[in-house]
């Protein structure tokens, strides 16, 4: 234990220290030292220090057998390094951690809601609690108490308690080791066992944001920002606020009245504009009616550069009881896509054209007996387009 300093210094950046062992595994070297100030890399659910061993980069820290290996590219021809950690990333771990610490305490003194586990992202970190739902007002005060304790600057201590110390600390959840048992501490409030690396003062959070929350396999898990990623969601969300706000001619007070009366309109011109589509697919296909009968096939191939594929479908079901061919395409950047129904009671053989289309371009197409849908992938505009204009009548 007295190998690791970070557990007596989380403040310790660099230090100078000797090489007990380095061995080669695969393209690395696994680095053993006689002491460290890098925290492996998922002990206790906490993410581990990066940093260089005589400005080598060190890939990871972890842990094996009680000890901590450095994992590093290339050979260290020395038996004496230097280590220095990234202070950025090892602020951003503590915090972290602090963090889930302080936001369970708060869960457990106002709730009595127990956390089941913690996991630390890049910019976020998810706590699991042992209960299955939660309200909204829950979570905020959840997240005013931990920003209370944050704003009262309260001091974060680690130690090792002696058994009789031990048994006048009411620890919030059960060590998971006998010997060498280390609490952190936050002044008075919270007692917990645990390793890892922690700010030393609650004020050093910045801000803790509760952003979301969900059942994960029936339990709560919440999503929670600290400190400069608090700051980064802020900072997003109020750019995002601004810009609605502008184009809703809105403010604090009334983005939401403004928002209701936005959606409101916004249905009401999409019911409107669904009965005018309707009614333009009527006109459509009554065009393409007249358009078809002019052949003796009963066959009309149109480009649908005025319809979306979705009103392509439409059209094709408001034909279906008519005794017509119809194919529509769109030829855009070499993919063609296309649409050929066979309606009312004529017949013809789709899958002698699936087959013949098959053997001249690249064809990703499905359908049933009377409807073939899909894909013509071709560079050769010409010919996709020599296709729908004369081959396809000649198959039919």
């Amino acid at each position: 234990m007295k190998d690791r300093l970070y557990i007596f210094n989380q403040y310790l950046t660099e230090i100078q220290a000797n090489i007990i062992s380095a061995e080669k595994i695969e393209d690395n070297y696994h680095i053993l030292l006689d002491k460290t100030i890098f925290y492996p890399a998922g002990l206790g659910g906490q993410k581990g220090d990066i940093g260089t061993i005589n400005g080598k980069e060190v890939i990871k820290a972890y842990e094996k057998n009680s000890r901590i290996y450095h994992v590093v590219k290339n050979r260290i021809d020395s038996d004496s390094v230097l280590l220095k950690i990234n202070w950025e990333n090892r602020l951003h771990i503590m915090q972290e951690h602090t963090c889930q610490h302080l936001v369970s305490a708060c869960f457990y003194r106002l709730y009595a809601i127990d956390t089941l586990s913690f996991h630390a992202s890049d910019d976020h970190i998810t706590i699991d609690f042992d209960t299955e739902d939660i309200e909204e007002r829950q979570i905020k005060e959840v997240e005013d108490l931990a920003n209370f304790i944050i704003q009262n600057n309260l001091k974060v201590k680690a130690y090792f308690p002696s058994d009789k110390e031990l048994e006048n600390i009411s620890l919030r959840r059960e060590p998971k080791v006998e010997k060498n048992l280390r609490v952190i501490e936050i002044d008075g409030f919270d007692y917990s066992p645990c390793g890892g690396t922690h700010v030393s003062r609650t004020g050093e959070l910045g801000l803790i944001k509760i952003v979301d929350w969900a059942k994960q396999n029936g339990k709560l898990r919440i999503f929670v920002k600290v400190g400069r990623d608090a700051l980064e969601d802020y900072r997003i969300k109020n750019e995002m606020f601004k810009y609605i706000s502008k184009d809703l001619s809105a403010n604090t007070n009334n983005l939401l009245e403004k928002y209701t009366s936005f959606k409101k309109k916004n249905q009401s011109l999409e019911e409107a504009f669904s009965k005018l589509k309707s009614s333009y697919l009527d006109l459509y296909a009554g065009n393409l009616i007249v358009q078809a009968k002019k052949n003796p096939k009963n066959f009309y191939s149109k480009v649908f550069d005025d319809l979306d594929f979705s009103q392509v479908n439409l059209l094709v079901k408001k034909l279906e009881d008519e005794n017509i061919i119809l194919a529509l395409y769109k030829y855009e950047n070499e993919i063609c896509n296309f649409s050929i129904s066979i309606n009312g009671n004529l017949k013809a053989d789709l899958k002698k054209i699936k087959s013949y289309l098959e053997d001249k371009f690249i064809l990703k197409a499905g359908g049933s007996e009377k409807f073939l849908q899909g894909l013509i992938i071709s560079n050769d505009k010409d010919e996709v387009l020599k296709f729908f204009n004369d081959d396809l009548e000649k198959l039919l």
